[in-house]
């Protein structure tokens, strides 16, 4: 897509006004994993934060998106068949990147002011900044553990395929030591892709032609994936 003179330049003129100095952003969208690809030659200097939760958690957890929404339940397969591509995709692009933190979201909750001493740190590392104690104090504020609906995943790893418990294994692995090389292929299993086509609703596409894959409203979206510029200004994003 990215060689697609028409998406590539909205692309370009996106990015561009998005990262205008003083104009603070990030995107946090997790279907945004789908097309990371498709967006990264067109960052500089991104700022990669990774949130990994356990799968069969999130799987349960998009089936409760997609009723509040009034769509159909998905299988946990699918679900989980969904989250192997999404994280594959992530790891393929970061594994070569040095700006890259991988957090627990299970930890997150259990231990706000811990873990967001660890994400500020990261990312003041990163922005040549220094997080004052009311920036502290106010992100550790904005985790809100009654959020947490589904907690049962880490007694229901039966729905799991091998290569999907490795590839969280894995990824636990990251969150400890986050220049850990990808060797495994964890590989999605035959007609993977046909099995989650039948079972989404199918998207429609714009009647003008193609669009750019990118921002949509993210405000009701869980935090999976997150591209933040190193401009010390726009670091206050992560904060609101």
């Amino acid at each position: 897509m990215a060689a697609d003179p028409q998406l590539a330049g909205r692309a370009r003129a996106l990015v561009a006004r998005m990262a205008a100095p003083g104009r603070p952003w990030l995107w946090k969208d997790p279907a945004l994993c789908h097309f990371l690809g498709f967006w990264r030659p067109f960052w500089h200097e991104a700022v990669f934060l990774v949130m990994v939760r356990h799968p069969v958690n999130i799987a349960v957890s998009w089936n409760q998106f997609r009723a509040a929404s009034s769509l159909p339940q998905t299988s946990l397969e699918c679900n989980l068949l969904r989250w192997q591509h999404m994280m594959l995709s992530v790891l393929h692009t970061t594994d070569t990147e040095s700006s890259v933190l991988f957090a627990g979201y299970e930890a997150m909750i259990s231990d706000p002011p811990g873990q967001t001493r660890r994400l500020a740190g990261f990312l003041d590392r990163q922005c040549a900044t220094a997080s004052s104690d009311s920036t502290l104090a106010a992100m550790a504020a904005a985790c809100e553990p009654a959020l947490r609906r589904n907690r049962d995943g880490q007694r229901r790893e039966e729905p799991m395929t091998p290569p999907q418990r490795a590839l969280y294994r894995f990824l636990r692995q990251k969150m400890r030591q986050p220049r850990l090389p990808v060797t495994e292929d964890y590989p999605m299993p035959a007609g993977w892709r046909g099995l989650v086509t039948s079972e989404e609703t199918p998207i429609k596409y714009h009647p003008q032609g193609p669009q750019v894959p990118g921002p949509i409203d993210l405000s009701s979206y869980e935090v999976t994936n997150v591209w933040l510029p190193r401009n010390p200004q726009n670091r206050a994003a992560l904060r609101c």
